[in-house]
């Protein structure tokens, strides 16, 4: 039986919703990156969640990541997963990096399915702008997008 699942990226507020202006599941592998405006996330230093919050993760949030790519002939495990979103969430890094020289790379967070994984790591400095999404660089990244899964091959450990 084949089974879908969802990643969870980490970073900056900006960059991932600069990352969902572009991946917006448009392309041909339907890859979504969903998260929330930055202006709308706000953490209060008064709630012990948000000061914990703060003290792992620093100003980084997280965000949905879904691609048609993400299915798995059941059972599986995490590497199985994680084999799967790796070559994705590089190839949007580098659309990332090429369209805005300031973005600071996102990270796999978790991978969500009745089993998953946890690969969290420290967070970056507060950064209050993106030049990602903006409507001229969106058939680039499509374009770059593409030559990318013919470009990366996958490695082995």
């Amino acid at each position: 039986m084949t089974e879908t699942f969802k990643a969870r990226l980490q970073g900056n507020p900006w960059d991932l919703w600069g990352l969902s202006k572009i991946f917006n599941g448009t392309n041909a592998d339907a890859t979504l990156v969903d998260a929330k405006h930055p202006a709308s996330i706000r953490l209060d230093m008064r709630n012990k969640q948000d000061q914990r919050h703060f003290e792992v993760f620093g100003n980084e949030t997280h965000a949905d990541l879904t691609s048609n790519s993400f299915r798995l002939e059941f059972p599986f495990g995490s590497r199985d997963m994680y084999d799967l979103v790796m070559p994705v969430l590089n190839r949007i890094n580098a659309i990332g990096h090429l369209l805005d020289p300031d973005y600071w790379p996102v990270t796999l967070f978790d991978c969500v399915h009745k089993t998953s994984f946890n690969s969290y790591g420290g967070g970056h400095k507060y950064k209050n702008k993106t030049g990602l999404g903006e409507q001229h660089q969106v058939p680039l990244a499509f374009d770059a997008f593409e030559l990318g899964c013919g470009l990366i091959t996958r490695s082995e450990p």
